[in-house]
């Protein structure tokens, strides 16, 4: 394909990807056509499938009984350490053992509700990379995204969005001490 074709699809699928007046039904047989017709990469069509099926799942959190028990201990146990203080987070690997565990467990109940998300709408391959190779999934979602980030977002590039994390990271270890 041409590279003018290429770009033709991609401006498209960015349009399609960032519009408010088109339905998320319509938007996903858009990208699952894209993807079966090849006229993007591979990671592209990756991205935005996961994307358009995924966007809300965190929005799911609140109502997953599982989840909310986890959240529920995580939270006192913040309460009893911070006294409190919601400005206060545990630093990478500072929190006590139980929390830890909580939060490994609340991990694995948010993975497996994002792949449930995945399979429920079909896109089973992308469920079972989630779940069998979290770096692949990763290396592949960021590739797409950056795809189209890289000319209609550039702020939302992995580079830039890098840069923002240190500060923060940086900001919290500064807090902390």
């Amino acid at each position: 394909m041409s590279e003018t074709k290429e770009a033709g699809w991609k401006a498209a699928a960015w349009l399609v990807h960032e519009s408010k007046g088109i339905s998320k039904k319509t938007k996903l047989a858009f990208f699952r056509e894209l993807r079966s017709l090849g006229v993007l990469p591979a990671e592209a069509t990756f991205f935005l499938l996961d994307w358009i099926i995924t966007k809300d799942v965190p929005d799911g959190y609140g109502s997953h009984p599982g989840i909310c028990r986890v959240q529920e201990e995580m939270d006192a146990i913040e309460e009893r350490h911070f006294r409190g203080r919601t400005d206060s987070c545990f630093l990478p690997g500072k929190a006590p053992k139980r929390y830890q565990k909580l939060n490994e467990k609340w991990e694995r109940l948010a993975r497996e509700l994002h792949a449930d998300v995945l399979r429920k709408a079909g896109e089973h391959e992308i469920a079972d990379l989630y779940l069998k190779d979290r770096g692949k999934h990763e290396k592949t979602y960021i590739a797409g995204r950056d795809y189209f980030h890289a000319e209609f977002a550039p702020e939302w590039t992995s580079k830039a969005m890098e840069e923002r994390s240190r500060v923060i990271r940086k900001e919290l270890t500064r807090k902390a001490a």
